[in-house]
């Protein structure tokens, strides 16, 4: 219940703090700002966002609920663990983003592909070096990664972290390229790669949990990642 309470007040806090800062720094909500928003064009560009976030959610906890359904209920709690642990790979690469893209947009008004690919290029490379430290110990160290946060009864579960650590590196590294989809107006796109990756999830969830359990979920998260970090990356 502590726990639940935390989200919730940091949440509601954010969301205060943002919607004063709103209101008091930008002209967003003042009659007469000469603020124009084209509503059409605004539409078309967000809801593609908007259906492949949801898409993204979806696929992202699918395997959870999958193996609540196929295997044993401990499995939910000793996947979930391995889960957490290994999207704290993800962190650099949300916290980039919210810096990288607008930047990048920017570039892309004003025509500078030079700019941009160079962007692109060493915001890459600081989310590798920064990265790559903590997957080494994750992926190849599992066991002590598990033993020092959450303890030996979740060590069943130390190749499912190394396969997971796989997964959220590739996406870490690769992971501006949906940033620049976005920042070029490709949401579309987006949405249809979403698409494609929880479809193909889902698939593999269905096929592997109920023979490898949670280790079948690992794999599936694996090769939906991949897909979409694939076709990201070619379009």
């Amino acid at each position: 219940s502590g726990a639940a309470w935390a989200y919730l007040a940091s949440y509601a806090v954010a969301g205060l703090l943002g919607t004063v800062y709103l209101i008091g720094r930008t002209p967003l909500f003042n009659r007469g700002s000469g603020v124009n928003l084209k509503t059409r064009e605004l539409f078309a560009f967000s809801l593609p966002l908007v259906f492949s976030g949801i898409i993204s959610s979806v696929y992202q906890d699918i395997d959870t609920l999958l193996i609540g359904y196929f295997a044993i209920s401990t499995d939910v709690g000793v996947y979930d663990v391995v889960y957490s642990l290994s999207k704290l790979l993800l962190v650099g690469l949300q916290a980039v983003g919210f810096i990288f893209m607008p930047v990048l947009s920017e570039l892309h008004s004003e025509g500078d592909e030079t700019g941009m690919r160079r962007l692109y290029q060493i915001v890459t490379k600081w989310l590798f070096s920064g990265t790559l430290p903590l997957f080494l110990v994750v992926a190849l160290f599992p066991t002590m990664t598990i033993k020092v946060t959450f303890g030996p009864e979740y060590l069943q579960a130390a190749n499912v972290l190394s396969i997971l650590a796989v997964a959220f590196f590739t996406h870490a590294v690769l992971g501006p390229n949906n940033h620049v989809l976005t920042s070029i107006g490709k949401t579309r796109t987006i949405l249809y790669d979403s698409i494609a990756a929880a479809i193909l999830n889902l698939a593999l969830n269905l096929i592997l949990i109920p023979r490898y359990g949670f280790i079948g979920a690992a794999v599936a998260t694996a090769g939906s990642y991949v897909l979409l970090n694939t076709l990201y990356s070619y379009q």
